[in-house]
């Protein structure tokens, strides 16, 4: 009885052990010259997978307990923070960096408008590599350099295009587009490059070309920009296709060679008409933009890597009243998808939309919001 028991009791290990070892996975991998690409499925390697933002501090535009008047933002355009989770606010309006503390205390404002050593006329935009500040100033074509504590160091002027919407690879070249305009036989062309450029802003590498002839009346807002980051850890460039049909992201080594690929189901969606509604009022009033109708959406709206070196994409979703604003993100582990992931910091929306910025940087999430005037610093 009791060998018969054993032998029943081994069957039932075996055949548990047999239904383990058979488990599906969620994604295949295909080889072509070289190149893998990681095919998955809309399953969850790690359904227990989770992101939990803690709010530490928010910087508002106004501290009514600070005696220092160069402490007010006026302008919020951009966030920098260095090594030591200091936050530099760039306050386009009077071209100054407000420098933060990792606790959210003000310390200093440095920069002013002008024409001379340390000034600019119209910063737009800021990249920091190994610790020094790069503010762009669109109006004179040039870099400004300063170093955290807020000492000028240079000008570095740049030609053939705008570099903007910059990240540091490494500490070796800057990721970013190059936007520029031509005339070819009375059209007038503007072009967008991503490109890898060194560190006075020549061209290394180009990915992207978007180029489209300027109508009146018409902007193609949906098609301008599209999403990349850096992993500081693996020194990968993760680049997403700007499509409407295809999740797809391309991953190049810091030199600009493609490395592997990276898919996952993904179905066609169109804005609904409340979606729309909402678009064209930010995009009208914000941008002045034409109004559009009836467009699919793209596929993917930005990209994150946080601080276990993952990837995090925050796709297009089917919208409804249940998850109307929901800010969702998917989750990559090596090329692997762990997990459908929701925020509640923000509202989420199908578009690029650069009045809210999300950004993962270190063991911190940021959440820059132009329009209230505020950064939101997280823990995670």
């Amino acid at each position: 009885m009791k060998k018969s028991l054993c032998v029943i009791l081994a069957l039932i290990a075996l055949i548990i052990f047999s239904g383990c070892s058979k488990k599906e996975l969620n994604y295949t991998v295909t080889e072509n010259d070289g190149i893998k690409t990681f095919h998955n499925k809309n399953i969850p390697a790690n359904a227990d997978l989770k992101i939990i933002p803690k709010e530490l501090f928010t910087i508002a535009r106004e501290d009514s307990s600070s005696t220092d008047s160069t402490r007010t933002i006026h302008m919020l355009t951009c966030n920098l923070v260095d090594s030591k989770n200091n936050n530099y606010l760039l306050d386009t309006q009077t071209s100054s960096i407000k420098k933060f503390d990792s606790n959210g205390k003000f310390i200093k404002a440095f920069g002013r408008s002008g024409h001379g050593p340390g000034e600019t006329v119209q910063p737009t935009n800021m990249a920091m590599f190994n610790d020094t500040i790069y503010v762009l100033d669109h109006t004179e074509s040039k870099f400004v350099r300063f170093d955290c504590e807020g000492n000028f160091i240079d000008n570095i002027p740049f030609q053939g295009g705008i570099p903007e919407f910059l990240r540091a690879t490494g500490n070796k070249s800057f990721l970013g587009f190059r936007h520029s305009t031509r005339n070819e036989e009375g059209n007038f062309i503007i072009s967008l490059k991503l490109n890898l450029m060194d560190k006075v802003f020549n061209d290394l590498a180009n990915f992207n070309v978007y180029e489209y002839k300027y109508t009146e009346g018409e902007y193609p807002f949906f098609d301008m920009y599209f999403p990349y980051i850096y992993s500081q850890i693996d020194d990968m460039i993760y680049i997403s296709v700007n499509s409407e049909n295809e999740y797809k992201i391309k991953v190049y080594d810091e030199k600009g060679k493609l490395d592997h690929i990276i898919q996952k189901n993904y179905i066609k969606t169109k804005f609904s008409e409340n979606e729309l509604d909402d678009f064209n009022l930010w995009a009208t009033n914000v941008f002045g933009l034409p109004e559009v109708k009836g467009v699919y959406k793209k596929a993917i709206n930005g990209m994150y890597i946080d601080k276990y070196n993952r990837l995090l994409v925050n796709p297009s979703i089917q919208r409804n009243d249940s998850n109307k604003y929901d800010y969702v993100v998917d989750v990559f582990d090596k090329g692997v998808f762990q997990n459908r992931l929701t925020f509640n910091i923000t509202k989420g929306y199908d578009y690029l939309n650069p009045d809210v910025m999300l950004d993962f940087c270190y063991d911190r999430i940021y959440l820059l919001d132009m329009t209230n005037t505020e950064l939101r610093v997280f823990e995670y």
